[in-house]
Formats: C-alpha cells, sequence, structure tokens
C-alpha cells in the first residue's frame, strides 16, 4: 500500500496526514485513476466512453468520471456475465 502521508488533498493542495487522507472518498476518478481502480486499460476506457457505455465529462481541462458512473456500469457488467 502507499505511503498514505504524502497524498496532497484535492481541496486544499497541502500534504494531508494518515487519519485525513482516509477521511474522504472521491466522487470522480480521472482516467488514470479509473483505470487504477478498475483494472480496465486506458484505450479501452477511452473506447467505452465513445461509446456511450460510461459516462465521462470535462471539468478543470481533465476528463472525469463520477464514482457512481463507474460503479454502474461495472455492475452493468456483472449482470450480463
Amino acid at each position: 500500500m502507499a505511503d498514505l502521508k504524502h497524498i496532497r488533498t484535492p481541496w486544499r493542495g497541502q500534504i494531508a496526514d494518515k487519519s485525513s487522507a482516509l477521511a474522504y472518498e472521491k466522487i470522480a476518478f480521472t482516467v488514470a485513476e479509473a483505470c487504477a481502480a478498475t483494472g480496465i486499460g486506458k484505450t479501452s476506457l477511452y473506447h467505452l466512453i465513445g461509446e456511450g457505455k460510461l459516462k465521462a465529462f470535462k471539468a478543470a481541462g481533465r476528463r472525469l468520471i463520477l464514482r457512481a458512473d463507474l460503479e454502474a456500469y461495472l455492475a452493468s457488467c456483472r449482470e450480463t456475465a
């Protein structure tokens, strides 16, 4: 597991300690973070976005995927398997 004392908090840009880093859950992921969280490759993730199977949007120059949308897509995969 990564050393959590060096994680930057997204709302202030300050170094967080272990307790505050675990105090929140991300509500949106970048494409790279979604890849890491799911094990789906970057190219495959962009294909899913392009096909409309996974919702994504741009905010502050970054493509983001809401956690709820990512979980909904994964749940739909389980139902069809």
